[in-house]
């Protein structure tokens, strides 16, 4: 019979709080008695590799590229009208890959720009950089539908803009890609 059950006082107090039963006691086990399992020994044991530290942040997690793969850049509002690489006679496509194999040779260039964000600054690397801006400026005028019209936008926007219509371009048109099937 419990406290709780024979004093009346406490049956009444609502703050009562019955004290935890008393832990039971288990015989202890034989060293020899596993129950049946061998224990595994601790050199066969597999070790879990974990990173020495936590991702910093500026470099780019599998979250992140969900993320982007998500949300394709958008094209400028006032964007020149641009035709896809496949609507492309097939000169001016082999011109496109042409011109696309140039880009992929400045991949270097590009890491780097990503990884200091661009605040680096030297006469030979503005030079680079600009290499690659005309590299993108010959893909896309290779698939402007009106090239006075995308002579003149190119004209009157930045280079950020620039940068924004070829990022937009690409992730639409993805020329490294399979492209899907006709059926």
């Amino acid at each position: 019979m419990s406290d709780f059950d024979s004093n009346p006082l406490l049956a009444n107090d609502p703050d009562y709080v019955p004290p935890a039963p008393a832990p039971v006691r288990v015989p202890p086990r034989e060293d020899n008695d596993t129950g049946g399992y061998r224990p595994i020994p601790a050199s066969a044991r597999k070790q879990v590799a974990r990173p020495a530290e936590a991702p910093t942040g500026d470099e780019p997690t599998v979250i992140d590229a969900i993320v982007e793969d998500a949300s394709p850049p958008k094209l400028p509002a006032d964007a020149p009208r641009l035709w896809p690489y496949l609507k492309l006679p097939f000169r001016e496509r082999a011109d496109f890959f042409r011109a696309y194999e140039r880009l992929i040779e400045h991949q270097d260039l590009i890491k780097e720009l990503r990884a200091d964000g661009g605040r680096t600054a030297s006469a030979s690397r503005a030079a680079k950089v600009f290499e690659l801006y005309a590299v993108m400026d010959d893909l896309l005028s290779l698939c402007a539908i009106d090239q006075s019209e995308y002579r003149a936008w190119v004209a009157s926007h930045d280079d950020e803009a620039f940068a924004q219509l070829f990022a937009a371009f690409m992730s639409r048109s993805q020329p490294g890609e399979a492209s899907g099937s006709a059926s």
